[in-house]
């Protein structure tokens, strides 16, 4: 069988990237999760890994070449198929356009008024897709744009809404509370309004804590949960990066808080810092970040929503991706898979799997989308 090793999209705004090294040589034996090669784009330079065992058989991108979106890198294909099978395959290859779009699939920003929040997003994918829509809600602190590098790549087969939660991005940042309570309220009424009969569920972090409180009210017209790094389950979180990206506000303090949101450091680049600062330079960015803070985080990093019995009421429809070295949240110190739930701890990755290990945790996502698009619903106790 033969595979072929595409330009992913990286970034909502991703067009291009350049090739910068090839980490095998054509004829190389190669296994799932083998480095292939480092592209860089205008924005984030990262390593794409085999998705498939065999031989890479052939190289159609050499270093230095400027290659678009959904441009074809690689073949990789059984030791068994000849050269002449090869060779007629990538003669036949299509080149993607110069942006790489698919038409339909490009992100629009829009607005919903929920209750007294008004609530900013981004959709992406064709509507007319028969496979089930996905929401994804991002972490304290964070914005739609936390799934920079999930979204394109998930709304090539389906629906994709990635919100910006209230006090955060461009959403409005009045809160009343800051209650885990009021934040998935917004939730709640954000896909009420997208009028989302049945679809798949992913929080990260804070997030995570307001998908399973989603879950466990109304599992019916969910059909999978995937968190990662996942705040409520019992496992404390580090009180001084809370306090310390709530205080931060110079490029020195923001950039040491989001050092530990990392397990490479690089990845905190000087546009990721600015980001940061300019967001928090919004009029009640900082109050609200403190609200939610107060509300939700002990002064020990405990959790004060934690349910010691949330996750063993949601059955076996539920994914948990969590990074090796993440330095926010402990996780894998304090958590088992349970109840046939797929645990997926990843190396080299910290507290941004999304980010770190991007291409693992698409993979892992469209797994899971895949196997319960047309599934029965979550078995669950209500509260």
């Amino acid at each position: 069988m033969l595979h072929l090793l595409r330009v992913p999209k990286w970034g909502l705004s991703m067009e291009r990237a350049n090739v910068l090294v090839w980490l095998q040589e054509e004829g190389s034996a190669v296994e799932v999760g083998t480095g292939l090669v480092e592209i860089e784009s205008e924005k984030i330079a990262n390593e794409l890994q085999s998705e498939h065992s065999g031989v890479l058989r052939s190289i159609l991108a050499p270093v230095g070449m400027m290659v678009a979106v959904g441009d074809p890198l690689a073949v990789i294909a059984s030791e068994h198929e000849s050269d002449a099978l090869v060779e007629e395959f990538v003669r036949a290859l299509p080149r993607a356009s110069a942006t790489g779009e698919v038409e339909g699939t490009g992100p629009k920003r829009a607005q919903i008024r929920v209750g007294p929040h008004l609530v900013s997003y981004l959709s992406l994918g064709a509507p007319q897709s028969r496979n089930l829509p996905v929401v994804l809600v991002h972490g304290f602190g964070g914005d739609a744009t936390t799934w920079q590098l999930n979204a394109p790549v998930l709304a090539a087969q389906r629906s994709v809404f990635a919100l910006d939660l209230p006090g955060h991005g461009l959403s409005s940042r009045e809160l009343q509370s800051g209650s885990l309570e009021e934040l998935s309220g917004a939730v709640e009424g954000f896909i009420a309004a997208l009028a989302l009969n049945r679809f798949h569920l992913v929080g990260h972090s804070l997030g995570s804590a307001i998908a399973l409180r989603i879950a466990r009210k109304d599992s019916t017209r969910i059909a999978s949960l995937s968190l990662l790094s996942p705040v409520g389950l019992g496992i404390p979180v580090d009180p001084g990066f809370i306090d310390g990206f709530v205080r931060a506000e110079s490029r020195k303090e923001v950039k040491r808080v989001l050092e530990q949101l990392f397990e490479n450091g690089s990845l905190v680049t000087p546009e990721l810092i600015e980001k940061v600062q300019q967001g928090k330079r919004l009029d009640g960015a900082r109050q609200a970040l403190e609200k939610i803070a107060a509300s939700n985080f002990l002064a020990d990093g405990g959790f004060v929503a934690y349910d010691p019995n949330a996750l063993l009421d949601l059955g076996t429809r539920t994914l948990i991706i969590a990074g090796a070295v993440d330095r926010v949240i402990a996780f894998g110190k304090g958590v088992e898979a349970a109840h046939n739930m797929q645990l997926s701890v990843l190396p080299r990755a910290g507290h941004m799997p999304q980010i770190e290990a991007a291409q693992a945790v698409n993979r892992l996502l469209e797994e899971a989308f895949t196997a319960h698009d047309d599934s029965c619903p979550m078995e669950t106790n209500t509260e």
